[in-house]
This record gives C-alpha cells, sequence and structure tokens, in this order.
C-alpha cells in the first residue's frame, strides 16, 4: 500500500530505488526501445526533473535513431497540465488543425497538412501511408508546442525533429568532402549564407541581434553553431511562425 500511495502522491524516488526499478523494466523486455537499465533509469532521472513519476519514463520519451525524444501526447498533456487548453479543428488523413490557448489566454493555431508532408518528402514513408492522421497529428503537436510552450519538450528533440534532422545532415556532409569549408567570423558566415544556404528563403534574420538569434536557436537545439545548419523545414518553419519566433528570439536571455 505505502508504494502505491508514493506512486500517487508523485513522491520522488531515491536513487537506489529508480536503479532497482530500471533493472526490471530493463529485463522485463516490453519496451524494446530502452534495453539496457542505464536508460531506462537516465530516463527516470528525466521524468522526476519534470515532477513527473519516475515509472512513466519509457511511455513519456522516444529512441529515434539513436536520439533521446519526448513523445508528442506528452508534450500536449504537460501543456494541459500546466493550464493550457486545446481543440482539434479538424484531423483526418489530410489535413490536423489544432487551436490552443495558453494559460495567459492568448490563442494559438497550428496546422499540417499531408501537402506539408509530400513538400518535406515525409509521404512516401511508410508510417505516413499506413498512419496518415497519426502522423500529421503528432507533428502538429511538435510544432504547436515550439511556438507557444518550448518548456514542453524538455529541450529534448521532437520525433518530427530528428526525422527532419538526419537526412539534412548526411547531405552537409557529402557536401563537405568537396568543398572547403567555411572558416570565418559569424557575421560573415551569416552574409555566405545568404547567398547559399537555405536560411536565405526565409525571412531576414539579421534584423535580429545576432548572439541572441543563434543562442536562441541552439537552446532549441536546431544548431550547433552557424545559421548555415538550418534546415529547410526549419526555415519554413520560422516563415510560418515568425512573429511568434520574433518574441521568442527578443526574449532570450544570453548567458
Amino acid at each position: 500500500m505505502s508504494d502505491l500511495i508514493k506512486v500517487q502522491n508523485h513522491s520522488l524516488m531515491s536513487f537506489n530505488e529508480m536503479k532497482e526499478a530500471a533493472t526490471i523494466v530493463a529485463e522485463s523486455k516490453l519496451f524494446p526501445s530502452w534495453s539496457t537499465p542505464a536508460q531506462v533509469l537516465t530516463l527516470m532521472m528525466l521524468c522526476q526533473a519534470e515532477n513527473v513519476p519516475a515509472i512513466m519514463a519509457v511511455n513519456r520519451y522516444n529512441n529515434i535513431q539513436g536520439k533521446i525524444c519526448k513523445n508528442p501526447q506528452a508534450m500536449l498533456s504537460d501543456f494541459i497540465k500546466a493550464g493550457g487548453r486545446a481543440k482539434w479543428v479538424i484531423s483526418d488523413n489530410e489535413v490536423a488543425e489544432l487551436e490552443l490557448t495558453t494559460p495567459a489566454g492568448d490563442k494559438h493555431i497550428e496546422t499540417f497538412t499531408i501537402e506539408d508532408a509530400k513538400r518535406a518528402g515525409l509521404a512516401h514513408k511508410d508510417n505516413w501511408k499506413k498512419y496518415a492522421k497519426s502522423m500529421l497529428r503528432a507533428r502538429t503537436i511538435s510544432f504547436a508546442m515550439r511556438a507557444v510552450y518550448p518548456e514542453a519538450t524538455t529541450l529534448l528533440y521532437t520525433p518530427e525533429e530528428i526525422e527532419s534532422i538526419e537526412p539534412a545532415t548526411k547531405t552537409r556532409k557529402k557536401k563537405e568532402k568537396i568543398a572547403t569549408p567555411i572558416k570565418v567570423v559569424v557575421e560573415e558566415a551569416i552574409k555566405k549564407v545568404e547567398i547559399v544556404e537555405p536560411v536565405a528563403a526565409t525571412k531576414d534574420l539579421t534584423q535580429f541581434d545576432q548572439k541572441k538569434l543563434i543562442g536562441y536557436l541552439q537552446s532549441i537545439n536546431w544548431i550547433e553553431e552557424k545559421l548555415s545548419e538550418l534546415t529547410e523545414e526549419q526555415n519554413g518553419y520560422i516563415n510560418k511562425n515568425f512573429k511568434a519566433f520574433s518574441d521568442r528570439v527578443t526574449k532570450f536571455e544570453v548567458k
């Protein structure tokens, strides 16, 4: 009975308790994505940092291509628990449109369509062919959380970002074999990026304080050092949500 009360009250587990539980979960082999005690223990510590029962760890996070990311449904759940409201305006195999109301009362509508998926090179994949409705909802949630409640991502990748970033990374590696690396200061890099990199397609980013802009993009794991690392899809997202993006960059505090 005492163990049940612990879970219901969200009491923190000690490190030894989590270590023991992680071993049991891993040995159960019920969650193939998390097959070692060390993996499960890491997730449990993440859960406790979010004030969530540690036993929920394997359901809140996904393992995609070796990278840890947060489940979109868990993000939406955290948003609602924080006082937000969510309503699906449209949800079918063609369109997912989500209306959010923040705890402060601000409205935000996020939409992702099967046409967006086609432009992003996603619609041909098996999971999109079989589960288009669910995939559209997941991507809509991820974009919406980035726009109005980035805390819900726990500053981790979202599944959709990993799906988008991986191909772009491989493409950049191929280009680097035949192109001379650009070794210049950030200001010079920005000028060159406007000519040859995908960021040229987005709205003018030079209007921002560059330290704030780069610092913000690094904080959400979109880039490591340079704006040239932005993918075409990320640039499209900035275009689509430029006002909200501008507000977040302006408010970002450089450490």
